[in-house]
């Protein structure tokens, strides 16, 4: 798999979760990694890895906190499920800074994308790396049928990713993806408008000009289950294959919330 740098600042503009504008910037960097501006107003760094993660409801952000003169600063960015994935492409030796904690949304990783493609270049492979026997990752506190499970691959370059969802009110749905190859599907992914009542409150909120629009979320068929697969599941299915590159195979995941992978157990 290719190293993608880019070759010139990158900047997205666009309405972001709340419905207010915000800008993505994205720089290069000679750093064989992806960056963090914390605030853009100061020049605070971080390399972005785990210890910077958390997982709040329906997202996942980036967090970093530091006292300075006996004051606690906190910085955030939200929804970062939908930039991170660059990763996968291969795109690396970037800076990432924001000028809201909310980035621009569009519910995917896609308008991202399009956006760097046309200025990134190749500068060598990546080093592929796979794990040691059958490591369990995440699992659920309270839920052991919820798991995240990898398995080596034989020594193929490629993880492969079977995610099976299973959401309240809709049909359980099962696709699998092969990384690299289907990177392009992965990044058009969108999550679901789930639980019904999220439509609602997405339409109410648009009435007084805030809060995402219906595009940028794939619509779920309530009333007929059994109808168009595309819509009930297969987005949605793909917006759970975005966080992880490996060597490996994936477990199924059963009842996961939205952003989050999750697997299931064989029940004794």
């Amino acid at each position: 798999m290719k190293r993608l740098v880019l070759t010139e600042p990158v900047h997205l503009t666009g309405p972001n979760f709340l419905g207010f504008n915000s800008t993505l910037t994205i720089e290069p960097s000679t750093e064989d990694s992806l960056l963090w501006r914390c605030d853009p107003n100061h020049s605070k760094i971080v390399e972005i890895g785990p210890a910077y993660l958390a997982r709040n409801p329906r997202r996942i952000a980036l967090l970093h906190a530091e006292t300075y003169q006996g004051r606690v600063f906190r910085r955030k960015l939200n929804v970062v499920e939908h930039i991170l994935p660059i990763r996968m492409l291969g795109v690396s030796g970037c800076l990432i800074s924001c000028n809201s904690k909310w980035p621009p949304y569009d519910g995917s990783t896609e308008a991202l994308w399009n956006v760097l493609k046309p200025r990134l270049k190749e500068a060598g492979d990546l080093e592929w790396v796979s794990f040691r026997g059958s490591p369990l990752l995440c699992e659920s506190r309270g839920n052991p049928y919820r798991y995240v499970q990898f398995h080596p691959a034989g020594g193929k370059r490629r993880l492969t990713i079977e995610v099976f969802i299973d959401y309240p009110g809709l049909n359980d749905y099962t696709e699998t993806f092969v990384i690299p190859d289907d990177m392009e599907r992965l990044v058009k992914a969108r999550s679901p408008l789930w639980p019904a009542w999220w439509e609602k409150v997405r339409k109410t909120a648009n009435c007084f000009g805030v809060g995402p629009q219906a595009d940028c979320f794939v619509q779920p068929d309530f009333e007929n289950k059994k109808k168009t697969p595309e819509v009930r599941g297969t987005p949605s299915a793909r917006h759970r294959g975005c966080l992880g590159r490996s060597n490996a195979r994936r477990h199924h995941a059963r009842r996961p919330r939205t952003l989050q992978l999750r697997g299931s157990r064989p029940r004794p």
